[in-house]
């Protein structure tokens, strides 16, 4: 077996931006945004209290759990929108 990797370091901004790029919306909140998705169903909840700092593991696996998303699922989200803003 391999070494698990590790995930990305994430802010609030890269959580949120790749909430957006799977498709949820955000439907209300300032200091903790609420994301709905019209497919999936149920919320996600987002602090941005420290935006531009890096999101805690406990936060992230919170918001995996809410989203449905797997380690796998954050690593594409994350690289596709790194591809996507250097092609910018």
């Amino acid at each position: 077996m391999g070494k698990a990797r590790k995930l990305p370091p994430l802010t609030a901004g890269d959580v949120i931006r790749m909430l957006g790029d799977d498709g949820w919306t955000q439907v209300r909140g300032t200091k903790h945004l609420a994301f709905e998705h019209p497919v999936h169903g149920g919320k996600v909840s987002v602090s941005v209290k420290w935006t531009g700092l890096r999101f805690g593991s406990n936060a992230l696996k919170g918001v995996m759990g809410q989203a449905g998303w797997t380690k796998d699922d954050v690593r594409s989200l994350y690289f596709e929108r790194r591809r996507a803003d250097l092609q910018q």
